[in-house]
């Protein structure tokens, strides 16, 4: 698996591409779409750390849980399933 296959919380100096950047967008979007003003590009570091522990805790979850996950094959008989895998790098 290469990186691009595997979930990243993030890390300060490594926030691109992470788990972490897709929560600060995602939070972004829904204070425009609520008329509130952006998120400050200027001292990010405490909230980036905020989103970087959430993603990490959902990572980390995901993983202790992954018994709970399955994915079903609709053209499979009688339902099968398969197990899934959760990679983090």
């Amino acid at each position: 698996m290469g990186a691009d296959d595997k979930l990243f919380g993030g890390k300060i100096n490594e926030f691109a591409d992470s788990m972490a950047e897709e929560i600060e967008k995602a939070y972004n979007a829904v204070l425009l779409e609520n008329g509130k003003p952006p998120l400050p590009t200027a001292d990010a570091a405490d909230r980036r750390m905020l989103f970087i522990a959430i993603s990490r805790g959902v990572i980390n979850h995901l993983q202790k849980k992954q018994k709970a996950i399955t994915v079903k094959l609709p053209q499979t008989p009688s339902g099968q399933t398969l197990p899934s895998e959760i990679a983090k790098r």
